[in-house]
């Protein structure tokens, strides 16, 4: 994001970019709080600027394209761990890789890597869940997410 944040650069294939918010206010050169302040307003920022999907990690991450919106609410601290973004990344990754649309699979992901840190914490506390947990709890979240929409 540092090098992205120092040129001006627009992808003419969809991309997704997944900064934090420090990241973020790198690349709309602005402060740590103005980004903060409006976390939604920043993503779409970031996605026209650079004609991408944003994943703004934060507590409630949002999932833009510049249009439509998608905040998320599963998740806790669990996830607040070094490694917790390159797990979500490989969960998008894979769901792009079978040939979902980049903004699904970026909601999608977004989703249920919340529910990996929810059920982890559970049996191992919010404070000992590490990104390899995280990845072992990937199952249990897409059946949890099956059981949940069978009985709806």
């Amino acid at each position: 994001m540092n090098i992205l944040s120092e040129i001006e650069y627009d992808f003419d294939k969809k991309a997704i970019l997944t900064p934090h918010p420090k990241e973020a206010s790198r690349l709309l050169g602005c402060t740590l709080e103005e980004i903060l302040s409006n976390v939604q307003n920043s993503a779409v920022k970031i996605s026209k600027k650079y004609n991408c999907i944003t994943v703004l990690k934060i507590h409630d991450t949002i999932v833009t394209e510049g249009k439509t919106v998608y905040k998320n609410t599963t998740g806790n601290s669990a996830l607040a761990k070094a490694g917790s973004g390159d797990v979500l990344c490989g969960m998008i990754t894979g769901l792009v890789a079978q040939g979902m649309d980049l903004f699904d699979a970026s909601a999608l992901s977004v989703y249920l890597h919340g529910l990996t840190g929810e059920l982890a914490s559970k049996d191992l506390t919010k404070y000992s869940v590490l990104a390899t947990d995280q990845i072992k709890y990937i199952p249990n979240a897409i059946k949890h997410m099956q059981l949940y929409y069978e009985c709806a």
